[in-house]
């Protein structure tokens, strides 16, 4: 470990930064050299003695008072909770991991850093953000977070992790460079929370926080491929190894015996004589992870609502339609709908529900004139993504992984593998992009009517509450996620897309909108919205 005392050492090298590695007794005239090189971008060679510098993102002199701590080399063993569980996603996605000493892990410790912070109250965007430039060859890539433990607690089981993306290394992309760069805003050393006439502002309270202000930095060995090609590296190899992770297709059929779905694809299982409804998932997920609540035994008792949908002869199929959602736009989506399908029609209107992103498909296969599959009958459309506020700033899509790791068990390898990326890449897919408010793309879907006059519309939306999510993140936390989304989404929101948002649909095809207090990823789990979500449901597929 080192330290740095601001007030008593302090290096000669650039007064916008601290390099991060040994401490300034202890650097060589030729390290300092070598360092300083590596600063002024006149060599692209590693610097064995220093791994980054940390200054102010906007690059004034960097002179807080107090005392940093950092690792000088990091360490390859003895990792611990979420930091394991990171490394661990790590070696699970990437393909050159061998051995134990695959990762180097490194952290910084601003516990005892005084900012100076001269105001009590902010918003999230007025927060001093830092900038980390860590020193990497184009073989190695970095998953960088936040680690909110309880304060002074390295090895919390229950810490936060909060990923923060690398800034884009050009228009394409580019794998072939010696350092990335990551903005963050600092956690003030004191006490935080929301101010009561406006939770976007964050009041600064005397005493310590409860959590920690710490940075941890792995970085690791990996194939030198643009960032495409270390996507599809990386989902190939989940796709074998977890069912629940996303980005494949298939089209499935409720098995009412067996209480689950089984694959249609390749078989003559699904009629198209009978009154079918088909389920739509949202964003990452798979079937399973969007609808368990109404038919998974990990719900019981509370898991029989597609079946008695069967059984009370309100449909006589329900299918289900797995689907990339991330590196696809939603016409490729129907696309691949359509062929599964074939050449036939559906005998009756096929009726709908899309969570999340799957609204938007829905709504997709509403309008669209190419769907010669099936007219839409009735479209319920549960918390719709139909524009998701944390992607008009790419700076707060870290807030949004955040929340989709902690509220979706399951999902953590998958979002290991998406923060090595800049955050620009990541909102440049198309799926990304149909969410991303004000899309041309996406307004051209939602402004479009439907194909058929005999549509119906139903919106349940969902705001988050309070009560609903104690003890899901820290406290201090839980404060700056709350001031986030709110700027993000507005004032009502299931921290994941804003209430707004969730209500679009076809005015004059629209019932009235059913509002419940929830959280985007628990809708269809009964008990934990304060409202019965399965009966609305059945109330609205019944009529």
């Amino acid at each position: 470990m080192a330290t740095i005392d601001f007030g008593k050492a302090a290096y000669e090298i650039d007064e916008r930064f601290q390099p991060l590695g040994v401490e300034p007794s202890e650097i060589s005239p030729g390290q300092k050299t070598s360092l300083l090189k590596k600063i002024q971008r006149k060599t692209t060679n590693s610097v064995h003695s220093h791994w980054a510098t940390i200054g102010w993102a906007d690059n004034r002199p960097f002179a807080p008072t107090g005392t940093i701590s950092f690792s000088k080399n990091g360490q390859n063993t003895g990792a611990t909770a979420v930091t394991l569980e990171e490394i661990k996603n790590i070696y699970e996605i990437n393909p050159r991991a061998r051995g134990s000493k695959f990762v180097n892990e490194r952290y910084i410790n601003f516990d005892a850093v005084d900012f100076g912070l001269d105001k009590k109250e902010y918003t999230i965007d007025e927060l001093p953000e830092l900038r980390l430039t860590l020193f990497l060859q184009p073989d190695e890539g970095a998953v960088v977070f936040y680690q909110g433990c309880d304060r002074g607690k390295w090895n919390d089981p229950d810490a936060d992790v909060e990923y923060i993306l690398p800034q884009s290394t050009g228009p394409d992309h580019t794998t072939k460079r010696d350092r990335l760069d990551y903005l963050f805003p600092i956690i003030p050393n004191r006490k935080i929370k929301n101010a009561d006439r406006n939770p976007e502002i964050i009041e600064i309270l005397d005493g310590k926080p409860e959590m920690s202000f710490v940075v941890k930095v792995l970085t690791f060995k990996r194939n030198q491929l643009n960032p495409e090609d270390l996507v599809h590296e990386g989902l190939n190899i989940l796709k074998k190894n977890h069912e629940n992770i996303n980005e494949r297709y298939d089209l499935l059929i409720y098995n009412p015996k067996a209480n689950n779905f089984e694959t249609a694809v390749g078989t003559n299982k699904i009629d198209l004589s009978k009154k079918t409804l088909l389920l739509v998932h949202g964003t990452f997920v798979r079937t399973p992870q969007s609808y368990g609540g109404l038919y998974l035994e990990e719900y019981a008792p509370e898991n029989m609502l597609l079946k008695q949908l069967i059984d009370d002869r309100v449909y006589d199929q329900i299918i289900a339609f797995d689907h990339p959602t991330i590196l696809e736009d939603a016409k490729q989506n129907a696309e691949q709908l359509y062929k599964y399908l074939g050449s036939n029609s559906f005998q009756y209107p096929v009726d709908l529900i899309g969570t999340s992103r799957g609204a938007l498909v829905c709504h997709y296969l509403a309008m669209d004139k190419n769907n010669r599959n099936f007219e839409c009958g009735k479209v319920l459309s549960i918390s719709g993504g139909f524009g998701v506020g944390y992607f008009k700033t790419a700076k707060r899509i870290s807030t949004l992984l955040k929340v989709l790791r902690k509220g979706v068990p399951g999902w953590g390898t998958l979002l290991t593998m998406i923060a090595q990326f800049s955050i620009d890449f990541f909102i440049s897919r198309p799926g990304c992009q149909l969410l991303t408010p004000n899309n041309e793309r996406l307004l051209q879907i939602i402004n479009s009517k439907p194909t058929s006059a005999l549509t119906v519309y139903q919106n349940v939306q969902a705001d988050w509450h309070k009560s609903l999510v104690d003890g899901f993140f820290k406290k201090t936390g839980m404060v700056i996620v709350d001031a986030v989304a709110k700027s993000m989404l507005g004032r009502k929101h299931d921290l994941v897309v804003g209430f707004d948002q969730q209500g679009i649909s076809p005015a004059n095809q629209s019932r009235p909108k059913i509002k419940i207090r929830s959280m985007h990823t628990k809708n269809l789990v009964h008990g934990y919205p304060k409202e019965d979500v399965h009966q609305i449901v059945r109330d609205f597929l019944d009529d």
